[in-house]
This record gives structure tokens, C-alpha cells and sequence, in this order.
């Protein structure tokens, strides 16, 4: 089990890793920042898992060449059984056995945000347009409380990690109107 505070980090797909347009082209790909991403988690030894109303879940995973990194994928069609995630979430608490307090979710509507926040979760809003990015992962680490010194050597730790990985993919920070974007060189 990995020292960092958070230990499993659950995505939503569709307008989280991938667009909602991409449902329907063939030749869609992801970006590259979201491999470097699911890379980072794994190396860092950080349980990944999938969260989606799309039933198509796993075939796009696959198309993307991203279904290895998911250690729990759950997902269920959202018109045969409703718009919310607790269930899913459900599933993957008793695969994993990780408290939901450790977890961490991203995805692009607030309702499902709320779900989560009622499980204890700590959870990061994606911009639908923009994607998943590096400043939405950090955002999410930076998340969990300092109640102790470990801890807070525990999540500074994974901030310098990340900017290292940053840097050895030529990702940097440039501060526009006090807005933090990645920028990819």
C-alpha cells in the first residue's frame, strides 16, 4: 500500500478522460497528459478505478489503450438505471477495501460530486472542455487535510513527485491572471 495520503483515485469517463463528442468517432484519442497522469498514479503505487454511466466503458478503455492502468472498473447504463454513482462508488469501497476518506474522484458534474462528498470522498470538478489535467490532479492532492506532520510530509512529498514528473516530461507552469495551466512544451 502506497505511504500517500490518498489510495485510490476513481475517474469518470465520458468528459472527464474523454470528450462527450468522442463517444461517436472511431479515431478518437486521448491526451497524452492523461496517459502521463495514469502513469504517475501507478508508479506512485495509487489504485486506480473507473466510474461511468457509460456502458461502453470498457470498450473505450481498450480503444485507448488504458484498460491495464484500472485496478476497478464499475459502470452501468445511466438510462435503464438513473443518473447517480453511489452504487458504483459502493462497488468499488468493497473491491478495494480502502476507506472512502482515502479516495479521491474526478469528474465533470457536480451531482456526481455531491454524491461522493456525502461518502466522505474528496473529489476534484473536471472541465468538460479542458479535459482532465495536471493542476486538476494536484488540486486533488492537495486536498487532504495536514493533521500531522507525516501527513504533511506525505502530501508535500507527492507535490514534489508530481512537479518532478512534470519536468522530466517538459510539462511546466506558466501563470496567467492568477490562473495555473499546463502547458505542454
Amino acid at each position: 500500500m502506497t505511504g500517500y495520503l490518498c489510495k485510490l483515485v476513481i475517474f469518470d469517463l465520458d468528459g472527464t478522460l474523454h470528450s462527450h463528442k468522442d463517444i461517436f468517432n472511431d479515431n478518437a484519442t486521448l491526451k497524452k497528459e492523461i496517459y502521463d497522469m495514469l502513469d504517475f498514479l501507478k508508479k506512485n503505487g495509487i489504485k486506480i478505478a473507473l466510474a461511468s454511466l457509460n456502458s461502453n466503458a470498457s470498450m473505450y478503455l481498450k480503444r485507448y489503450n488504458i484498460y491495464e492502468y484500472f485496478d476497478y472498473i464499475e459502470y452501468k447504463n445511466w438510462v435503464a438505471f438513473g443518473d447517480h454513482k453511489t452504487d458504483l462508488f459502493e462497488y468499488i469501497q468493497k473491491k478495494s477495501n480502502i476507506p472512502y476518506n482515502k479516495m479521491l474522484f474526478f469528474d465533470d458534474r457536480k451531482h456526481h460530486l455531491l454524491e461522493a462528498s456525502k461518502l466522505q470522498m474528496k473529489n476534484v470538478i473536471v472541465d468538460q472542455d479542458k479535459l482532465l489535467s495536471w493542476e486538476d490532479l494536484m488540486k486533488g492532492f492537495s486536498s487532504f487535510t495536514f493533521d500531522n506532520t507525516k501527513k504533511i510530509k506525505e502530501t508535500t512529498s507527492i507535490g514534489i513527485q508530481t512537479q518532478t514528473y512534470l519536468q522530466k516530461h517538459k510539462y511546466t507552469h506558466k501563470n496567467k491572471k492568477r490562473k495555473v495551466q499546463l502547458i505542454n512544451l
